[in-house]
C-alpha cells in the first residue's frame, strides 16, 4: 500500500525496533545517512504485507517489507517488472525501487488522496481509462497469470497441509471449474494485465487516479482486471456491471463481452476465496473480505453458467490442452460433470483400426503357419494385448485388416466376438498403404496400430486424445524410423534413421475426427496413383504426400512402454520358451 489515511499510528521508537538492514536498504536507495530517516510510522493498511511510512531530504515514502507467505504466492521478479512498465506507462508515480530477489519495496507516498468511490462515476471512467490504457499498451510479460489454475495450486498446498475446507466448497469448485472452461475456450484476448485491479489499489488525488500494488501484474485474460473490479465490493449489481463494461468498451458491450467478463469476476472471486483461506493458514486471517469473495464466485458463477450451457457454437468449439488435460484429470478421477464429460466427447477415442495383414518373414520359422499377430508371448497372443488395452477404455468398435493366413483370425472371435475383420487380398504385392486403403473409412478418432507390437504399458491406450499423434521416443540417434519435431511437438518429417537427436517411431497412432475424415480420401487417392505409391508405407499419406493438410505431433513413451518383435532372435530374447526352437 503506497498511501494511507487514517490508519496511521506514530511511534517514535519504531525505527530502532526494525531489522537493521531495512534502515541499510533504505539508504543504500536513497544515498541517504540513517539521520535523514524520519517521520517514521507504520502502516495499518494493506492485507498482507508489512508497510511503514518515513521521510527523507523532505520527500515521503513508503517502505514495504513482503507478508508472512507472500514467496509461495507472488512472483517478485514479475512484480519489479511490472512496476518498471507502469512508470514508463504514467500509471504509477510512486514506485522508487524493489529487490525482485527479497521482494522488499520503496513507494513515494502520496499525501492527500482520498478513497477510490466506486459510486462516482465519473471516477469508475477514469479507472477504466486507466486499466483500458494498460491492456492497449502493447507491453509484454515473460509472465502469465491463470486465476483458475493458480486456485487450484493454492488448493493443492491446503489439502497437503490438511486445512479444513468449508463445507459446500466442492460445489463452488465444480461451479467455477465449469466457468473457467466454457472461459478458456473463449480464449479472451491476453493482455498485459494489473492482475489486483480494484478499489483500495487506485490512489485518487485531485481527480488524477494512479494504479498501484502491482504485485500479481502479468499476461492474462483482459476480462480478469474488470473481474478483479466489480468481484471485489460487495455492491455491485448487474445493471452496475453493465455500464461498467460499456465505459470500458467505450460502446456498449456485446452480450459475450459481458459474459466472459462476468465469468472472470467468478473465477477471480473464487481465486481471492482460496487465497484467503491460505492466508488465514497463515495466520492472516482475511475477515469480511473473505466473505465478499466467496460470494462474487457463487454469484457471478451462477449468472454465467445457463447461458454458457445453451450456447451450441461455444460448446462446439475446440478446447485449449489445458483445459483438456483438467477436464481428462477429473473425468479419470470420477469427478467431472456430465456437461463436462459432454465437453470431453469430441476427443473421445471410439474405433480402432489394427493392420495385421503383412506376413513377417522375418519372424520365420514361427510365421510359416501363424500370422505375426497371433504369435503368442509368454502364453499371451500379441494382439490381444492391443485389443485388451483398447476394451479396458470403452472401445468396442475395432476392425482388423487381415491377408496372410487371413482365416487364422477366426480364433479371435470366442473371445472377443466384437471384432469385425477387414480382408486385404493385395498383401503380399503391395505395402501396408492398401490395408489402410481397406480401412480407410475407419480412421475418425481411431487409434491405427501395427498389429505386431509387444504392449507392455497399455496406459498408452486412453479414453481421450487431444490431436492427431504418434506414439515416439525420444532418442539421441537411431537407424529405426524416426520423427523431426518443432517446439510444439509438431511433426515435420519422417525418415529411416538420424545420426542426431530425434524421436524413434512406434507403429501406434491416433487420428482425430477431421484429420480421419481426410485421410479416408487421401490415403485410397494416393494408392490409386499405383506405381511407388502402393509401395509405401501408409504413414506416408499424412506425413509426406498430403503433409500440408495435417498436424500430427509426437506424443512420448519409452523402450519399456512398447516393444516392437522384429526377427525370432528377438522373440528368443524375449519369451525363454522359443529358445529351443532355434537350436
Amino acid at each position: 500500500m503506497d498511501t494511507m489515511g487514517d490508519n496511521t499510528t506514530f511511534d517514535a521508537a519504531f525505527l530502532d525496533g526494525i531489522d537493521p538492514r531495512i534502515v541499510e536498504r533504505i539508504c543504500a536507495t536513497l544515498q541517504c545517512d540513517r539521520r535523514d530517516i524520519v517521520d517514521v510510522a507504520p502502516v495499518s493498511a494493506g492485507l498482507t504485507n508489512k508497510s511503514f511510512r518515513f521521510s527523507c531530504a523532505g520527500e515521503a515514502y513508503i517502505y514495504r517489507h513482503p507478508g508472512v507467505g507472500s514467496d509461495a504466492l507472488i512472483n517478485r521478479t514479475s512484480e519489479a517488472y511490472a512496476l518498471g512498465i507502469a512508470r514508463k506507462l504514467g500509471l504509477d508515480s510512486t514506485f522508487v525501487h524493489e529487490d525482485p530477489i527479497e521482494g522488499w519495496k520503496i513507494s513515494r507516498f502520496i499525501p492527500g488522496c482520498v478513497e477510490f468511490d466506486y459510486g462516482d462515476e465519473a471516477q469508475v471512467d477514469a479507472a477504466m481509462e486507466l486499466i483500458r490504457r494498460l491492456h492497449r499498451s502493447g507491453e509484454t510479460s515473460p509472465w502469465s497469470l491463470d486465476f483458475h489454475e493458480e486456485a487450484l495450486r493454492i488448493l493443492d498446498m491446503l489439502e497437503q497441509a490438511s486445512y479444513p475446507i468449508p463445507d459446500g466448497f466442492s460445489e463452488l469448485r465444480a461451479t467455477i471449474d465449469e466457468a473457467a472452461a466454457f472461459l478458456a475456450r473463449e480464449r479472451g484476448e491476453k493482455v498485459f494485465c494489473h492482475n489486483d485491479f480494484y478499489g483500495p489499489n487506485i490512489l485518487v488525488k485531485d481527480g488524477r487516479l494512479q494504479l498501484i500494488d502491482w504485485e500479481y501484474a502479468a499476461m492474462g485474460d483482459y476480462g480478469c482486471d474488470l473481474g478483479n473490479f466489480i468481484a471485489q465490493t460487495p455492491e455491485y449489481s448487474l445493471d452496475d456491471c453493465t455500464r461498467l463494461f460499456d465505459s470500458y468498451f467505450q460502446r456498449p458491450a456485446t452480450p459475450a463481452e459481458a459474459r466472459h467478463c462476468l465469468a472472470c469476476a467468478a473465477v477471480v472471486g473464487f481465486y481471492w476465496y482460496v487465497w484467503s483461506m491460505f492466508q488465514e493458514m497463515q495466520g492472516n486471517p482475511m475477515g469480511e473480505w473473505q466473505d465478499i469473495w466467496r460470494r462474487a464466485a457463487q454469484r457471478f458463477g451462477a449468472q454465467v453458467l445457463p447461458s454458457y450451457r445453451c450456447d451450441p457454437a461455444l460448446r462446439a468449439r475446440r478446447m485449449s490442452r489445458k483445459e483438456f488435460d483438467r477436464l481428462v484429470a477429473r473425468a479419470e478421477a470420477g469427478k467431472a460433470s456430465e456437461d463436462e464429460l459432454q465437453a470431453l466427447e469430441p476427443y473421445r477415442a471410439k474405433r480402432a483400426v489394427l493392420l495385421a495383414a503383412g506376413f513377417g518373414s522375418r519372424l520365420l520359422p514361427i510365421t510359416a503357419t501363424t500370422p505375426k499377430p497371433l504369435v503368442r508371448v509368454h502364453g499371451v497372443r500379441i494382439i490381444d494385448r492391443l485389443i485388451d488395452a483398447l476394451r479396458a477404455v470403452g472401445i468396442e468398435e475395432i476392425y482388423v485388416v487381415r491377408g496372410y493366413l487371413k482365416d487364422e483370425f477366426d480364433q479371435l472371435l470366442p473371445a472377443y466376438p466384437m471384432l469385425r475383420f477387414i480382408d486385404n487380398p493385395l498383401y503380399d504385392s503391395t505395402n501396408n498403404i492398401s490395408s489402410a486403403a481397406a480401412a480407410a473409412g475407419c480412421f475418425e478418432n481411431a487409434y491405427v496400430f501395427e498389429s505386431d507390437l509387444l504392449l507392455a504399458n497399455p496406459g498408452l491406450v486412453t479414453k481421450y486424445q487431444f490431436e492427431s499423434n504418434y506414439l515416439a521416443i525420444p532418442v539421441p540417434a537411431t537407424e529405426d524410423w524416426c520423427f523431426d519435431a518443432d517446439e510444439k511437438g509438431s511433426i515435420t518429417r519422417i525418415a529411416k534413421g538420424s545420426d542426431k537427436p530425434c524421436w524413434q517411431m512406434v507403429g501406434l497412432s491416433f487420428w482425430t475426427k477431421e484429420d480421419g475424415a481426410r485421410l479416408a480420401a487421401d490415403i485410397p487417392a494416393v494408392f490409386a496413383q499405383g506405381g511407388d505409391c502402393a509401395q509405401i508405407f501408409w504413414d506416408d499419406v499424412a506425413l509426406v504426400h498430403r503433409a500440408d493438410a495435417y498436424d500430427v505431433h509426437v506424443r512420448e513413451c519409452s523402450f519399456d512402454d512398447i516393444v516392437e518383435i522384429d526377427t525370432f532372435a528377438e522373440l528368443q530374447a524375449i519369451d525363454p520358451a522359443y529358445a529351443a526352437e532355434g537350436d
